[in-house]
């Protein structure tokens, strides 16, 4: 069993766009957040592109020491996307 969810709220930004913004800079990693604090590992994934480009990732979640089910998932996820 593992966890979906997107690794972040918006698309990926041009490196210093945010950097006047703290909040926004605060919330591009707030979905990486809970793995850390449960201490259950994850993993980011490409998952395509927006329509100007940009890229977008999942990240994947799983069970303490179930490192081999997010490999096993991501490898497939990368073949058949």
């Amino acid at each position: 069993d593992v966890i979906a969810t997107p690794t972040s709220p918006f698309p990926a930004f041009k490196i210093g766009e945010k950097s006047n913004d703290p909040l926004q800079m605060y919330l591009s990693d707030i979905f990486t957040v809970p793995a850390n604090i449960a201490g259950i590992p994850a993993i980011t994934i490409p998952a395509g592109t927006t329509s100007s480009g940009l890229p977008l990732d999942i990240q994947f979640m799983a069970g303490h020491f179930r490192e081999d089910v997010l490999f096993s998932l991501g490898k497939l996820f990368e073949a058949n996307r």
